[in-house]
């Protein structure tokens, strides 16, 4: 059992190590790709985000520890706020693939038939990922009032989305064949899961309150209340800053908090 464990602890640290690695040489590349390309700053494209999906595919859930430790070391220079958040919206991404990975790979030796049906659950996997790691990030960003939830959760959708479709495929095909296991196959494919749809509903929900919410307070505050019924005079406390930032910031920090609790309990829940 000893020997198990540490042979288990290995396999861990280097997955760990290894995606430390890429990561940084990701970052690296992300910063020539974004300025050849002249992309504009609301569609930053983080190469970095096509690392977690893919070596969660081939080596399982222990990548998530690698994709939060490897963001970190990405933003070790600059450390805040955003880079815990941008931590563990890597780690969304990880857990997100690491619940369908049976219906994405096999054991070395299975034929890619079915190979539509992978398609499909890696389109999934994409999807409901870039939207929790997005909600993720936004929540972020608007509790430490760098951007609006709204903008941001648009903009990062986009760019993890785009990135997970057309960068990721690459790396986990060039990942599988360094690794020399894991098949692109999946065994009899239901294309969605109990805990996908409970993933997408929990995300969904998330997006469209902290987006509501987001807009709202900006509406609010910007309303003009002197001509208005003395019972609704309470709106002019929107008026107020300081008011405006505590209020807003606590309940996207209540919101968020809540809906990253419903998040993670759909991803450690037991599929049916």
């Amino acid at each position: 059992m000893e020997s198990w464990k540490s042979g288990t602890r290995v396999r861990v640290a280097a997955v760990v190590v290894a995606m430390t690695a890429v990561y940084l040489a990701g970052d690296v590349a992300s910063g020539y790709v974004n300025s050849a390309l002249g992309a504009p700053s609301v569609l930053f494209l983080p190469l970095v985000a096509a690392v977690p999906v893919p070596f969660t595919l081939v080596f399982g859930a222990s990548a998530a520890v690698g994709a939060v430790v490897g963001s970190l070391a990405v933003g070790v220079t600059a450390f805040g706020v955003e880079t815990v958040f941008v931590a563990l919206a890597h780690g969304c991404l990880a857990l997100t693939a690491a619940g369908s990975r049976d219906r994405l790979v096999t054991d070395r030796g299975q034929s890619l038939a079915r190979y539509p049906e992978s398609l499909r659950a890696f389109v999934t996997v994409s999807v409901l990922g870039s939207g929790g790691a997005a909600a993720v990030l936004a929540w972020g960003y608007e509790v430490a009032a760098i951007a609006p939830f709204f903008v941001a959760v648009a903009s990062w959708f986009l760019s993890l989305l785009l990135v997970n479709l057309t960068v990721a495929p690459i790396v986990f095909f060039t990942l599988r064949s360094v690794a020399g296991w894991a098949e692109w196959s999946p065994p009899t494919g239901v294309p969605v899961t109990v805990r996908d749809r409970r993933t997408a509903v929990v995300v969904s929900v998330w997006v469209v309150l902290g987006s509501f919410g987001s807009i709202g307070y900006r509406l609010f505050e910007t309303m003009s209340t002197r001509a208005v019924p003395t019972s609704l005079e309470f709106l002019f406390v929107f008026k107020r800053p300081d008011l405006f930032g505590a209020g807003a910031g606590l309940v996207e920090v209540l919101l968020g908090a809540v809906m990253f609790s419903f998040l993670a309990l759909s991803y450690g829940w037991e599929r049916d």
